[in-house]
């Protein structure tokens, strides 16, 4: 039957199973985008968690454009290291940003505890919000934090995400600490 169709046929039924192809492969990936403000450790997350050599630079705005890792040789699990919102030195990796929130499975919400819960954090909450994506929220830097206050101030950030963002997920608190491959020594199991 394949010899006896016409030329659009025979052009249009490798294009179909070629897409179909294509759908397959992005069907059996997922993408994990790091977002958060400028310095609230998102390097030495992605570090710590997946294992991965990044460029951790103390100095804000360090990461100037998105950096993709695949976590697997076969491209099936990436992390995609965003530049952090609202860059005081560079407003265009905004708007990079904000196209490429759309292009990733989940977001991975990266807040520095030790500062607070700022301005820059809630503003990144209502971007990942508006983009419709499912995420997760991680308290960095919880090793910053006084003994005695740690359970308060996790409980003030997890009163403000569902009260404020409707966020009922879970919260993880982590010490990120880019000296320190992985969790080792860092008080995190």
């Amino acid at each position: 039957a394949y010899e006896l169709a016409g030329t659009s046929y025979k052009r249009v039924v490798p294009a179909v199973l070629h897409l179909s192809y294509i759908r397959q492969l992005l069907l059996s990936s997922v993408t994990i985008g790091l977002v958060g403000d400028t310095s609230v450790g998102k390097d030495a997350v992605i570090s710590a968690l997946f294992n991965l050599k990044t460029s951790v630079n103390p100095m804000a705005g360090s990461t100037s454009r998105i950096e993709v890792y695949d976590i697997k040789n076969d491209g099936s699990i990436r992390v995609c290291n965003f530049p952090g919102f609202f860059d005081p030195n560079d407003k265009k990796i905004d708007e990079i940003t904000d196209y490429y929130l759309n292009h990733v499975d989940i977001l991975c919400v990266i807040l520095d505890i030790s500062r607070g819960f700022s301005n820059n954090d809630k503003l990144a909450l209502k971007k990942v919000i508006a983009a419709g994506k499912k995420f997760l929220v991680v308290l960095n830097k919880v090793d910053l934090l006084r003994p005695n206050q740690t359970n308060q101030v996790v409980a003030n950030f997890q009163k403000i995400l569902k009260e404020e963002y409707k966020y009922s997920g879970d919260v993880f608190c982590i010490a990120a600490d880019p000296l320190i491959k992985g969790f080792e020594n860092s008080g995190i199991d």
